[in-house]
């Protein structure tokens, strides 16, 4: 009888340290709505505790510090006046090609196109160096279709000279007035098709031909190329260099300059020097500035 009055107050005790933890922890979540910040602000919070001004404060700077066209934020008021102004032309567009099928000896392929002068979709290799007809094609034929909506104007369309590129140049600009095989891979040993690169020599390659390429007034150029083009020893200048935090300018493979298929950077030309703008990760990030959603939809559309 006495061991069962014990296990019976053991019981009773365990439950109720269990209910007093629990409650405990039920009035740590309760939480007022504005006292419990999203995900995002997160190391707001750890640096600044629960103070709103001082959240708020840094919050506001945020745009000021992250890279411009960063998915993991909002979007500032800077990329939608680059967008905007974009429509007055004025400035290059350096273009990432959209999706290809991601065969690991590609430039294998580039410099076989390149150095036979091929018509690469006409080759057995064409899964390898043009766009996938599943993605990429579809990819370019609806950034060409925005660039019309949008009423982007361009004038020169200058390409690489593998198939991708000018694949992107002919579905979303409708020609191709000049290829450049400078753009094809930034460098030889380890990434591109050539070994026999004198690494300096090939950006000032690049360099000169962002700085010469045509420019039409009132409209911006084209350039059709690769993730690795537009690299940190090209640019001469920032325009807005606290929107972009710390960027390794020794480094020419900083990852700051990484594109995603179909994403474009934003250049211009002045003085003789090639200023970076800013750069749209992927082509979503642009043409997201320009449409409001719909409130209603009246099926139109059919389907």
């Amino acid at each position: 009888m006495q061991i069962m009055q014990i296990m019976q107050i053991i019981r009773h005790t365990v439950f109720g340290i269990l209910g007093l933890l629990v409650a405990t922890s039920v009035q740590a979540l309760k939480l007022d709505a504005s006292e419990n910040p999203p995900l995002y602000e997160s190391a707001v919070y750890t640096e600044f505790g629960k103070s709103p001004k001082a959240r708020d404060a840094y919050l506001k700077d945020l745009t000021k510090v992250w890279p411009i066209g960063d998915a993991r934020f909002a979007q500032t008021d800077y990329d939608r006046e680059v967008a905007q102004d974009i429509l007055n032309g004025g400035y290059i567009l350096v273009f990432r090609h959209p999706h290809r099928q991601k065969w690991i000896d590609v430039t294998m392929y580039d410099a076989l196109e390149l150095l036979l002068n091929h018509d690469a979709e006409k080759e057995n290799y064409k899964n390898a160096v043009c766009l996938s007809p599943e993605q990429g094609i579809p990819q370019a034929e609806v950034i060409g279709q925005f660039i019309d909506m949008i009423k982007v104007p361009f004038g020169f369309v200058l390409s690489s000279p593998s198939c991708r590129a000018r694949q992107l140049s002919k579905i979303a600009f409708g020609r191709i007035d000049q290829i450049e095989p400078a753009l094809l891979h930034f460098y030889g040993t380890p990434y591109g098709p050539f070994d026999k690169v004198d690494i300096k020599s090939h950006f000032e390659k690049i360099k000169q031909s962002i700085l010469n390429v045509p420019q039409v007034e009132g409209k911006n150029t084209i350039i059709s190329t690769h993730n690795n083009t537009v690299v940190n020893v090209i640019i001469d200048k920032f325009a807005h260099p606290g929107n972009f935090g710390k960027i390794n300018m020794k480094d020419p493979t900083t990852d700051f300059f990484q594109l995603q298929e179909g994403g474009f950077h934003v250049l211009k030309v002045s003085d003789g020097q090639l200023i970076y703008i800013t750069k749209f990760k992927n082509f979503n990030g642009f043409a997201n500035k320009f449409f409001d959603k719909p409130l209603f939809y009246d099926g139109s559309s059919g389907g």
